[in-house]
Formats: C-alpha cells, structure tokens, sequence
C-alpha cells in the first residue's frame, strides 16, 4: 500500500511538471514570435497595489520598438484589458489563522505589430492572423 501512494505521488507531480501550459492564460508579459518580423506582444503589470494608468500600454510600445529596432512597426491589433484571478489568502488576527477568497486584477495589453523590416505584406499578415485565430476573418 505504502508503494502504491508513494508511485502515485510520484506520477501526479510527474504529470504535473510536464504538463503544457498555455501563455495566453498567463498573467505574465510576454513575447511571441508569429513571423519573422511579426509578433504578438502581452505586457503585464506587475504592480498589484501600486498602478499608474497607461503603464502597460507604454511598456508594450517600448517592447515593439526594442523587436523592430532600426526600422518602425505597425500595430495590426491593439487591446488594453484585465486579466482577473482567484486564490487563497491568509491573515492572523490574535494569531488565529484565517483563508479568505482573493480576486486579484492586473492590466494587461495585448498587441500585434508589423515591422517595417518584415518579409511579408500588411495584407499577408492579416491573413496569417486570420488563418492563426489572433482575429476573426472579416
């Protein structure tokens, strides 16, 4: 019996170190290459307490000129939002323990940019946004 726990213990942190995860569910800035030339860019705010309105957005403008440096871009899409999230808090009042429910928000913009240096058209990369589900065919 002891072998059996210890094998399924072991099979389900296995499980869960390999499992895939998807960037796009992430509260977290990110880069992803579509093209060469192409991107889609997630910057997040890491601030929890602490915001100032537009941070996000200026950071992701940073990190578009960084990938494009040399030559301009082109922003094909360009969402500013929030990610929401649930978790477990503690607090001690009189040190008794007590979990409570947390939301925590954090903004985020989500983008998609053309370098001028690109390979391909602005019409190409509508359709390869189309074809890869980051817009909806018009």
């Amino acid at each position: 019996m002891k072998y059996l726990l210890v094998s399924s213990l072991f099979a389900l942190l296995v499980g869960c170190a390999s499992s895939p995860k998807n960037e796009f569910a992430q509260q977290k800035s990110f880069v992803k290459t579509i093209r060469p030339g192409l991107y889609f860019i997630r910057e997040a705010d890491s601030a929890i307490f602490w915001r100032k309105e537009g941070v996000t957005r200026q950071k992701w403008q940073e990190r578009a000129e960084n990938l494009c440096v040399g030559s301009g871009y082109k922003s094909l899409l360009l969402v500013d939002g929030e990610s929401s999230s649930t978790g477990v808090a503690m607090s001690f009042v009189g040190g008794i323990g007590s979990a409570y429910g947390e939301i925590i928000s954090v903004p985020i913009t989500d983008g998609v940019i053309l370098c001028d240096s690109a390979n391909i058209s602005e019409e190409e990369a509508i359709t390869v946004l189309e074809d890869e589900y980051y817009i909806e065919p018009q």
